[in-house]
């Protein structure tokens, strides 16, 4: 690795360590039973925000972790 990318690879250890939703854009509904994720930015059809109930939002975030020994890449 050249002497001059030591920032092209602390960027890619925080792209790496980023973690899968932000804790800023999650809320509880009003009633406390589901779950709020607002987007980044609205969608082309015009959503903002998807609502969940907690154990959607647990398996959706349970299927991003790999299988374990599993090669990433090949």
């Amino acid at each position: 690795m050249p002497a001059g990318s030591r920032e092209r690879l602390e960027k890619l250890c925080r792209y790496a360590a980023r973690s899968a939703m932000v804790p800023e854009r999650i809320r509880l509904s009003a009633d406390g039973r589901k779950v709020v994720d607002r987007f980044k930015r609205r969608w082309r059809d015009g959503w903002t925000h998807v609502v969940l109930d907690p154990l959607t939002l647990i398996g959706r975030l349970a299927a991003l972790i790999p299988r374990l020994r599993l090669k990433l890449t090949t």
